[in-house]
């Protein structure tokens, strides 16, 4: 990328108080150059060698606790001309290094010029020119496995009696829709052999490429996000972007925004339902009904890949979450209890309770009076402490058990606990327990390991979010790609 100069405001009147206390004031106005490397965006802002803004900067970012680039504005371009405007927004400072002498001057006026360098997680570039290729994402090394899987390496050896070659193949060359864009998966390949090395070195890089008509930035970024998503379903980890070149009818931009990346084999626990090959998962959901859901659908994958990082107590309460807010999900949509909820539908107007033949009044007197009469079989020396707690217990015996409350959900997908050996009620058990922070022994530890195998729990939750995603049979899903 060539090198881009402009004008930097720098948004923080106080700044002169920080520093030396001799230093000239500072203009708040900078000539500042993008520097964009391998995983590494940077600001490079020049200043008279008096103003000390290096050092000012640097005080001030020790004494505050917000973010620095919030405080960075955009004034105008220098070069190239084709930059309309650089953003800073969502991203942050990560360090400040101090530059010797800037020894090239601008300009014969200008007097001789110190710098400083800003680190920051990411930038944002947008381009007036309009350019007529497909967008390009670049993934995170954790998406690396997703798209080796899709490549060959023909090599022709010189005893052969072929000319050398190495040329990597695609296995997929055409782009595959979903909703509303098309895309395709590759590696970009670049050298980073060293001057005058023996050994030839060639970098693969992942990357997303995205065809689309007429569709903006942020659309674009939304159809990206959900595909990156759905991978990161597939294997438990989260796939994202680090950069992307977005082309659309209104000009052309550039982000660089690092992110972790996590190593991974490329594939999760439904490993053999999509056919060692993520990219079955992709085309056999329902994509218009996951963009219209676009918020629940990342939140509740984000929360999915979370449990099944962890183990215990912690990751069965992240599942039967994900599990409850999935039945929320179907409320809301008016596909299950809507007799209760209304329309339009009114969470709290869905009764989780039995329904009585008696008024509340009469009914809370009734159980008090069959509670009071369970005293009869307990000890004396905690009969006491038994009527005492009788108030607190009566809404709880009102209450349906929790696999009643799950019966609409499990009726309308058509779908039983019981296909990865399941016992809800177990279920049920653990969740009120843990929940109410009461502790297990250890039958039901054991209990609650055989259940929160993959196999099982897991599997039943990943079942129920992948119905919501529009595949009703596993046993179903095509077979488009293999591995």
């Amino acid at each position: 990328m060539e090198k881009t100069f402009f004008k930097l405001k720098i948004n923080i009147q106080d700044l002169d108080k920080y520093g030396y206390p001799d230093a000239d004031a500072c203009s708040l106005i900078y000539l500042s150059e993008i520097i964009i490397e391998e995983n590494k965006t940077s600001i490079k802002i020049f200043y008279p060698d008096k103003e000390h803004v290096g050092d000012k900067l640097a005080d001030w970012f020790d004494n505050n606790k917000e973010d620095m680039l919030k405080h960075f504005e955009f004034v105008e371009t220098i070069q190239p001309k084709k930059v309309v405007s650089i953003d800073f927004t969502g991203f942050r400072l990560n360090g400040i290094a101090n530059g010797s002498n800037y020894n090239e001057q601008f300009s014969s006026n200008e007097p001789e010029l110190r710098y400083v360098i800003i680190n920051t997680s990411g930038i944002r570039i947008s381009f007036s020119n309009v350019v007529d290729k497909p967008s390009q994402f670049y993934l995170n090394q954790t998406g690396f496995s997703l798209v080796e899987m899709n490549y060959k390496y023909p090599i022709n050896f010189p005893w052969n009696e072929k000319p050398f070659s190495w040329e990597p193949k695609n296995k997929i060359e055409e782009y595959i829709k979903f909703d509303k864009i098309e895309f395709k998966l590759e590696h970009r390949f670049y050298n980073t052999t060293k001057y005058e090395s023996s050994h030839i070195s060639i970098q693969k890089e992942p990357m997303l490429l995205v065809k689309h008509e007429g569709l903006s930035e942020v659309e674009i970024r939304k159809q990206v996000t959900m595909i990156c998503a759905l991978f990161s379903f597939y294997i438990h980890n989260d796939v994202d972007y680090y950069g992307a070149r977005i082309n659309t009818k209104n000009g052309s931009f550039y982000e660089q925004n690092k992110k972790k990346s996590i190593e991974s084999d490329g594939h999760g626990i439904f490993i053999w339902d999509f056919h060692l090959n993520p990219l079955n998962l992709i085309v056999n959901v329902n994509a218009s009904r996951l963009m219209a859901n676009y918020t629940f659908v990342l939140d509740t994958i984000k929360r999915f890949n979370y449990a099944m990082q962890l183990s215990g107590e912690s990751k069965f309460m992240i599942l039967y979450n994900v599990l409850e807010q999935i039945r929320v999900q179907y409320i809301l949509e008016k596909k299950i209890e809507l007799e209760k909820a209304g329309d339009p539908p009114n969470l709290k107007k869905v009764i989780e309770e039995y329904e009585f033949t008696e008024s509340k009044k009469d009914t809370d007197k009734n159980i008090k009076v069959a509670l009071e009469d369970i005293t009869k079989i307990i000890k004396e020396h905690q009969k006491e402490d038994f009527r005492k707690e009788i108030s607190t217990k009566v809404d709880n015996i009102k209450l349906m058990s929790m696999s009643n409350q799950f019966k609409s959900l499990f009726d309308y997908t058509k779908t039983e606990p019981s296909i990865c050996n399941l016992d809800f009620d177990m279920v049920k058990k653990l969740r009120n327990k843990i929940f109410h922070g009461k502790p297990i022994d250890d039958q039901e530890t054991e209990c609650l390991e055989r259940i929160s195998n993959y196999d099982r729990f897991p599997r039943f939750v990943g079942i129920m979010i992948l119905k919501y995603f529009g595949i009703d049979d596993l046993k179903e899903v095509q077979k488009k790609y293999d591995n």
